[in-house]
């Protein structure tokens, strides 16, 4: 059986291949990616039988592969935090392992995928679990704490959310700034991506918040917010194209 690992940590490609081969040294790990260029590059020129998949990677996070490609391989994602399972369950999923890998849960996870029946039974079960809740697992509201207070923010009342100074900041409608303690990879994961586009690693707009989008050059375009942002938004370049889709939609 071929694999293919899509993990950017050296050291976690070594661990999980080493846990391979010591319960199924008959499997081949044929490819290590690391980041989400890499892996849709790849993929869309080969196939794997199984592909383990981490889900925070150097340049993002392993969902923005399945924009770009339609996988019908199985995937068994791995991970150091839970908040992604019902999401990762909605992909061509067999399993969520979460970090530090425990040797009997890797070996039922592929147990399970070595017995068909069992992994249509899975995913039969898994598709009757979430078959509509998409729209309902995006985030209605935040709650942040403001000194000794806890403040709830509704998502229409984001505008912009950013990194700056080892902190991410959200800013609502009505100009008030609060430090949020979610990373922008997982803020992506958590906001509807109708209403919201992560235009670069380190900042998050709502359709309503932008004012202004100016050709900052030939490939960037820097977005003017509202209310006023104190450093400046640009689309990364190879998020503009889209983003240009999206506000057209």
């Amino acid at each position: 059986m071929k694999i293919a690992i899509i993990e950017d940590e050296p050291l976690s490609q070594e661990e999980l291949k080493d846990l391979l081969y010591k319960y199924f040294p008959e499997f081949e790990v044929v490819k290590t990616l690391s980041s989400v260029r890499e892996s849709i590059e790849w993929l869309n020129e080969n196939k794997v039988d199984l592909l383990f998949m981490d889900i925070q990677l150097k340049d993002g996070i392993s969902f923005e592969i399945f924009e770009y490609l339609e996988i019908k391989t199985p995937i068994i994602f791995v991970t150091a935090y839970d908040e992604y399972a019902i999401r990762a369950f909605k992909e061509n999923s067999i399993g969520y392992l979460l970090k530090p890998i425990i040797d009997e849960d890797l070996v039922i996870t592929i147990n399970k995928f070595n017995n068909k029946n069992d992994f249509d039974s899975y995913k039969n079960r898994i598709d009757k679990i979430t078959p509509h809740s998409k729209e309902n697992s995006y985030k209605n509201r935040f709650v942040l704490k403001l000194g000794a207070k806890l403040i709830v923010v509704d998502v229409n009342n984001i505008s912009y959310i950013y990194s700056s100074d080892k902190n991410n900041f959200l800013i609502t409608k009505d100009n008030n700034k609060y430090i949020i303690d979610y990373t922008i990879e997982n803020l992506e994961t958590m906001l509807e991506p109708k209403f919201f586009f992560k235009v670069s690693r380190k900042c998050i707009v709502s359709i309503d918040a932008i004012d202004e989008i100016i050709r900052h050059s030939t490939r960037q375009l820097k977005i003017v917010p509202t209310p006023y942002c104190d450093i400046d938004i640009f689309v990364s370049r190879d998020k503009v194209h889209d983003f240009l889709n999206w506000l057209d939609k």
